[in-house]
């Protein structure tokens, strides 16, 4: 968690692209029902902790996870011909690099 950091911006920053990723839960929540499925509710084991270094990479590297696993589904997606799962991940694969590029400033910038 973002406990006892020195920068309230950082902490601010982990909630909001925790809001985020929330948003694309309910998203494809939204589009599996849609197409006849049934979502998971079985989350990823989460990471707790560590250095604000080691907290700010393992958010990088599940957003090059992400940025990965959703260019190949925009590429399935637009084989298929579904148009609105193919512009939906588009939209979240622009959230997704968003993501990643501010952690990868603050890592730059704002942690040694």
């Amino acid at each position: 968690m973002a406990e006892g950091m020195k920068s309230p911006a950082l902490s601010e920053m982990f909630e909001k692209v925790a809001q985020e990723e929330m948003e694309h839960l309910e998203e494809f929540s939204d589009r599996i029902h849609y197409l006849g499925g049934v979502p998971t509710t079985k989350p990823n084991p989460i990471k707790v902790g560590g250095t604000l270094k080691q907290m700010v990479q393992d958010d990088l590297e599940l957003e090059y996870q992400a940025i990965r696993l959703y260019k190949g589904q925009i590429a399935i997606a637009k084989e298929m011909g579904d148009t609105t799962t193919r512009l939906m991940l588009e939209k979240i694969l622009t959230t997704e690099e968003d993501h990643a590029d501010k952690w990868e400033t603050v890592l730059k910038k704002h942690i040694k």
